[in-house]
């Protein structure tokens, strides 16, 4: 049998990465039934140790959650399709040397932010796995890569090595402008295409997370109201006693935050967290996968964009303006100079959101799948040659 190899941070501890690895799998085993799919078990010390201590921040409330979400991620990800053993250590000869020994006809590299680097202990340095080799022998094909927040500064040092690298791809895609700008920068001459998120691939299971829910403490005769985000200022705070005075029920999905009447980041595993939106009738999330699974689950939301920088370059406000629902759906929270308030946007939701923008929702996830089926002609052709 033909094997199919993904490399991505499915060792995450974050929803979205884990539920984009897996809609990836999920699309390739569609597009290539005869085929042996499955994702390559590397576990980067350094990424490994970032989330071990992450266990170590306390919350006075609930003093377990990180080690209890740590877990509840690694219980779900042994059940992931992997390629046994996992790999772990320096991206080197003999590594690549063992990627060889398994005959991969193709390798594909993503989805995720798995091309970013920058002065960070805890990311792999270049070069790394995600952008592979040269010297590895299989077709080569980047699915939604990106290098979301890359720092400049370090692309005079890289940019040989990078596109040494990326030219070996017979087939390049990226998740963002930003990624593509990266890689012309760099030199890369050959087409680059643009596609979407494969979380937007991933189906959404019935987990029977209602039930959990009530068993851990949700009222079923409130309304719901999500909470994504690790900010607890006065802003956030002015929000979510909005929705508590209107008596709704805040609950944290993902990150710890005090402000939520309940935290559930260490109760859901990826599958209950990507089938859970559906029970809320409002979201506020500063993730870019919080956003998607809203889209998705056609749960009335608004992102927020928490940190400084050009809004055109931020994943979130991208992902919204191809839906166009940056108007709608979108705010840089803290920008001054904003005429419109969060409170503003949501009457505007609230009163649209069935007549006017789940439509507009429905055509774009139609024109997605229009996309991808047209690059998915050319992964095939590429296959087709391995």
């Amino acid at each position: 049998m033909k094997k199919i190899v993904i490399i991505t941070y499915h060792r995450a501890v974050n929803n979205g990465a884990v539920l984009q690895a897996l809609g990836l799998v999920q699309h390739l085993r569609d597009l290539f039934p005869g085929f042996e799919v499955k994702i390559f078990d590397y576990r980067h010390p350094r990424m490994e140790l970032m989330e071990l201590f992450k266990i170590f921040k306390i919350n006075f409330k609930k003093p377990l959650f990180a080690l209890r979400r740590l877990l509840v991620f690694r219980s779900f990800q042994r059940k992931l399709p992997l390629v046994r053993p996992f790999v772990s250590g320096k991206f080197d000869q003999k590594m690549i040397d063992n990627i060889n020994k398994q005959k991969f006809q193709v390798i594909f590299a993503g989805s995720d932010s798995i091309w970013k680097f920058a002065d960070d202990l805890f990311l792999p340095p270049i070069p790394n796995i995600y952008w592979l080799s040269p010297d590895i022998k299989a077709k080569k094909i980047s699915y939604a890569a990106s290098a979301y927040q890359y720092q400049e500064k370090l692309l005079p040092k890289y940019k040989n090595k990078l596109l040494n690298s990326i030219n070996d791809f017979d087939l390049v895609s990226v998740r963002d402008s930003e990624t593509r700008n990266l890689l012309k920068k760099i030199g890369y001459k050959k087409s680059i295409y643009q596609i979407p998120d494969p979380a937007f691939f991933y189906r959404i299971k019935n987990t029977g997370v209602r039930d959990k829910l009530i068993q851990l403490g949700l009222d079923t005769k409130k309304p719901l109201f999500a909470l994504i985000t690790c900010y607890r200022d006065n802003k956030i705070k002015e929000i979510t006693n909005y929705f508590k005075n209107c008596n709704y029920q805040v609950v944290a999905l993902s990150i710890y935050n005090p402000l939520a009447d309940i935290n559930l980041g260490d109760e859901l595993n990826p599958a209950e967290w990507a089938e859970v939106f559906k029970y809320f009738d409002f979201c506020l999330t500063d993730r870019f996968h919080g956003a998607i699974f809203c889209i998705k689950n056609r749960t009335p939301f608004v992102a927020i964009e928490t940190k400084k920088g050009k809004i055109e370059k931020s994943k979130k406000y991208q992902l919204l303006a191809d839906f166009d629902l940056v108007q709608e759906c979108y705010l840089n929270l803290y920008d001054q100079k904003q005429n419109i308030s969060f409170f503003d946007k949501y009457e505007k939701i609230k009163n649209n959101w069935h007549r006017s923008i789940v439509p507009k929702i429905g055509k774009q996830l139609k024109r997605i799948s229009e996309i991808s089926n047209d690059f998915d002609d050319k992964i095939i052709k590429v296959a087709d040659e391995s």
